[in-house]
């Protein structure tokens, strides 16, 4: 590419040895100023009990990239299982069974991409955190219906110890979108997710666990 072909942002800092870039403090000035968004490519995938408090989160709004599933939740380690559907009458796995939604989230800053296990709300109609979190997966992804604009937001969840409940917050300016890869899809993210922590039979680890065998 010759040098008049290069965008501007190129031209600044191209050419000469290392110490030359600061000759032109103001064409760094614009550099600095460039979003940058990484691209990422999927090779491992977490399955997440919430996203991480520390930042905002995004859940894909196709309904394509989410599943409503029963999946067991270890409480103590706090690893996720899916249960193969033979296997959910299992006496020790039906009783610790939570209905869940699964849906591919996209984590602000890190650019990360997982999977995050949403509760619903007790069936009873008691308050609780699951509520919260549903709604914030709502308010994520654009299923709210009460704001205005509609669609999705960049959503934080923050858990507040006085009201024993999550505080949901929205990104006052989030200056970008998700990237989602254009290869991304449900069945291949919950093949890595779960690649090591689906229940298929009796055998499986944390099965052996619950039945209180030992190798």
């Amino acid at each position: 590419m010759g040098e008049d072909k290069k965008p501007d942002h190129l031209k600044v800092i191209s050419g000469g040895s290392p110490e030359d870039i600061f000759d032109d403090i103001e064409g760094l000035r614009k550099v600095a100023e460039l979003k940058v968004q990484r691209r990422v490519v999927a090779v491992n995938m977490s399955v997440l009990r919430k996203p991480p408090d520390n930042g905002y989160f995004q859940c894909h709004p196709d309904p394509a990239q989410r599943i409503d599933a029963s999946l067991l939740v270890d409480k103590e380690e706090g690893d996720v299982y899916f249960v193969w559907p033979p296997m959910m009458n299992y006496p020790l796995i039906l009783p610790r069974l939570r209905r869940m939604t699964l849906a591919i989230v996209y984590l602000w800053p890190s650019g990360r991409i997982a999977l995050w296990a949403v509760p619903f709300p007790d069936e009873k109609g008691r308050v609780n955190p699951w509520k919260s979190a549903r709604r914030a997966f709502e308010i994520s992804c654009g299923l709210a219906t009460d704001l205005d604009p509609p669609g999705p937001r960049w959503v934080q969840m923050c858990w507040n110890d006085s009201a024993a409940d999550y505080d949901i917050v929205i990104a006052e300016n989030i200056n970008m979108q998700p990237i989602w890869p254009a290869d991304l899809t449900l069945r291949n993210s919950m093949k890595l997710g779960f690649a090591d922590k689906t229940i298929d039979n009796e055998d499986h680890p944390y099965v052996r666990q619950l039945r209180g065998l030992t190798d």
